[in-house]
């Protein structure tokens, strides 16, 4: 009787070989699928971030932000913004593919005065490679900042580690950390965020404008930005930020082949 296991006869012999050339390409594609090493984070391990704001990434594709002594954090932070405004900007974040997602509304626990919500998890930060990717980066920031300007809302930090991929995919971008954001116009006592200049507040106030010149220094510190060269629209349409003379709206009418 034949044994299907007998290496020294062809049919298991070619069997098992047929296997481990499946093994292998199945290795390979789930390989493919890794983010790249840089990215990779352990799951349900804490990452504390500065301000006493903690990330867990979770199961199933869903990270936990926390952010201890939320009332002291607007303050420092934040100014204008409460647990009411959080609920709102993630409202207004549901309908619009271009900033994060929710999975259920931010909560603050009282006693512990800590803010919790559990968002979507996406893919690595923005790296745009091409001129196309630039313009699908630039255009997709200020699809963000429409949604939340429409609303009475600013985003206030706008700026590359913001900016995330959606699944890794270079020219499909997600806008994160939206505990920054607050109603438009407010006075700025504390000290200017990270990548804030001397020309980011509009006579001491954060406004939608603001957002506008912060979305064209981020697309200045593109390492593409240096290296490229520009089509004369899409380098129009960044001096056109950087002087604060065009809103979300009239960004994403601006000429096609700019943006």
């Amino acid at each position: 009787m034949l044994n299907p296991f007998d290496m020294r006869v062809p049919p298991p012999r070619a069997r098992f070989i047929f296997a481990v050339i499946n093994l292998a390409r199945w290795f390979t594609l789930m390989t493919k699928q890794l983010p790249d090493r840089r990215f990779r984070v352990k799951l349900l391990e804490p990452w504390e971030r500065a301000n006493g704001v903690t990330i867990t990434f979770q199961a199933g594709g869903r990270v936990c932000k926390q952010i201890r002594g939320f009332e002291s954090w607007v303050k420092n932070n934040s100014p204008g913004s409460n647990i009411d405004v959080m609920r709102s900007v993630y409202k207004v974040a549901a309908s619009c593919r271009r900033l994060a997602h929710a999975i259920a509304p931010p909560d603050l626990h009282l006693r512990e005065a800590q803010y919790r919500v559990m968002l979507i998890a996406y893919g690595p930060q923005a790296n745009p490679g091409t001129v196309q990717d630039a313009q699908h980066f630039s255009q997709h920031c200020c699809e963000a900042a429409a949604a939340l300007h429409c609303n009475g809302y600013v985003m206030r930090d706008f700026r590359l580690p913001n900016v995330l991929t959606r699944a890794g995919d270079e020219g499909d971008y997600v806008v994160v950390d939206l505990e920054y954001a607050g109603p438009t116009g407010q006075p700025w006592d504390p000290v200017l965020l990270t990548d804030w200049d001397d020309n980011t507040l509009t006579m001491g106030v954060y406004d939608e404008m603001s957002d506008m010149y912060q979305i064209g220094v981020m697309i200045c510190s593109l390492d593409l930005w240096q290296t490229v060269t520009r089509p004369r629209l899409l380098s129009e349409f960044v001096q056109l930020l950087l002087a604060k003379q065009v809103t979300a709206s009239e960004a994403l009418c601006h000429p096609v082949d700019c943006i």
